[in-house]
């Protein structure tokens, strides 16, 4: 089984948890969503489709995979903000990057950031947009794309 999997297991896994009667420390999963894509300023040719899953839990953790821009898997953990005039900011770690593509922390992880915008809501299903701003001279920004369906 591949780190990649092993990661999501864990994280998914660590989102799910309860102890008994008591409610686990990342809460209750919510909602389940999809990656769809990314738009990248400049382009480079990096990959726009990015498929993936993720679970968000009632404590605004998010526990994902998708298939990054740089055409490799990629295990995610996050937090995100409670929405102020429909934007969050969102900040996790994730796997699936090498030295120079994003910022790197340590032991294989890259630090994960960003603005999110809720576009729609529509019944149960949410539209997210997030934006991810160029941090160095001849780096790129980025408009991610994700769909979530609420299941409370």
């Amino acid at each position: 089984m591949s780190k990649q999997i092993r990661g999501l297991i864990c994280a998914i896994l660590m989102l799910w948890s309860t102890s008994g009667h008591s409610e686990s420390l990342f809460g209750t999963p919510v909602s389940i969503g999809m990656h769809i894509g990314t738009v990248h300023i400049p382009s480079y040719e990096l990959n726009g489709f990015n498929p993936g899953v993720y679970v968000r839990t009632d404590k605004n953790f998010l526990a994902g995979a998708y298939y990054n821009s740089y055409r490799r898997p990629t295990v995610y953990v996050a937090w995100q903000s409670p929405e102020l005039l429909r934007t969050s900011l969102v900040g996790g770690v994730a796997t699936g990057y090498k030295q120079g593509e994003v910022l790197q922390i340590g032991m294989g992880l890259s630090a994960l950031g960003g603005l999110s915008l809720r576009l729609f809501n529509a019944n149960s299903a949410t539209g997210r947009l997030l934006y991810i701003p160029r941090l160095q001279p001849g780096g790129i920004e980025l408009y991610h794309f994700t769909l979530e369906w609420s299941f409370k």
